[in-house]
C-alpha cells in the first residue's frame, strides 16, 4: 500500500511524512549549518505537519545523509481503516420505550407526552454496539487498533436530540409500569408536544447515529485515532397522545 502522500516518505525521526528538500548550497538557509570549509552539512526536509488544524508543508533540518527506501512507505492508518471496513460494523437499530397497545394496534408505536420515553441501541450486535480489536500488516508494518462505541445520538422527531454515552436500557412492554419511570441508564426523552389529535398519520420518527472511536498503534513507532458514524437505515414512528386524569366520586 502506498504513502498516501506521494513522494513523501515517513520519518521515525520526525514522525511524519517527509522528503528531501534540494536547497541550493549558496542559500543563506545553511548559515547556521556549514563546516570549517563553509560546505552545507545535514539535509534540509519538507515534512508535513498539522498547525492550526491544516496539514502543512514546514522546513526540518537534521544532521544525517538521507537514504530513499526501495518502496513507498506503508501508512499504518490506511490498514487500519481497510480492516475497519472489513470487520462491517452496522447501522444502529434505534430502540424506543413505545408499545403497541392492545385494542389500538392500528395506531402503531404509542407514547405520553410528559412521560420519559426510554432509548436505546440493539447491544446484543456488538457490530453496533461493542468494542473491537483490529490488526493488519503489509510490508514488514503492522497496525493495532481498537474500535469503541462513543455515543449514540438520537433525533427525536420533535426537533429534540438526545446524546447518551452507554447502549441504553431496553424497556419491555409492561402495563403495571409507571410512565414516570426513569431509565437506569439515563438514556431518555421526554415528549412536551402532542401530535394531532386523531390522527394516525401525525407522528414523530426517532433515529440514531453512534459515533467510534478507533485509536491505533504501529510498529513504526506511529500511532493516532480517528472517529467514525454510523446513522440508523430505518426509524421508529410514534404517535405522542396525552392521558387526563378523571377523578370518579365514591357512590
Amino acid at each position: 500500500m502506498a504513502c498516501w502522500y506521494g513522494d513523501y516518505w515517513w520519518s521515525p525521526a520526525f514522525n511524519t511524512y517527509c522528503q528531501v528538500d534540494n536547497v541550493p548550497p549558496d542559500s543563506s538557509i545553511w548559515d547556521q549549518h556549514r563546516d570549517a570549509n563553509g560546505n552545507p552539512v545535514g539535509t534540509y526536509y519538507q515534512c508535513l505537519l498539522t498547525v492550526g488544524g491544516e496539514l502543512r508543508n514546514v522546513q526540518r533540518w537534521a544532521n544525517d545523509t538521507p537514504t530513499t527506501p526501495d518502496l513507498p512507505g506503508v501508512d499504518p492508518e490506511a490498514l487500519v481503516r481497510t480492516a475497519l471496513a472489513e470487520l462491517g460494523l452496522h447501522p444502529p437499530t434505534a430502540g424506543v420505550g413505545a408499545y403497541i397497545y392492545p385494542g389500538y394496534e392500528d395506531w402503531g408505536l404509542s407514547w405520553w407526552v410528559g412521560a420519559p420515553m426510554w432509548l436505546w441501541i440493539d447491544t446484543s450486535d456488538p457490530l453496533q454496539w461493542g468494542s473491537h480489536t483490529l490488526t493488519a500488516s503489509e510490508s514488514g508494518t503492522s497496525g493495532t487498533a481498537t474500535v469503541t462505541p462513543t455515543s449514540v445520538t438520537y433525533s427525536t422527531g420533535d426537533g429534540g436530540m438526545e446524546t447518551c454515552t452507554t447502549g441504553g436500557t431496553y424497556r419491555p412492554w409492561n402495563p403495571n409500569d409507571l410512565l414516570s419511570h426513569h431509565s437506569p441508564s439515563g438514556c431518555e426523552h421526554t415528549y412536551m408536544t402532542i401530535n394531532t389529535k386523531g390522527d394516525r398519520t401525525s407522528r414523530f420518527t426517532v433515529s440514531a447515529t453512534v459515533l467510534w472511536t478507533i485509536t491505533w498503534t504501529a510498529t513504526t513507532g506511529q500511532a493516532g485515532s480517528f472517529t467514525t458514524t454510523l446513522e440508523s437505515t430505518s426509524s421508529a414512528s410514534i404517535h405522542v397522545g396525552e392521558l387526563h386524569v378523571v377523578t370518579i366520586p365514591n357512590p
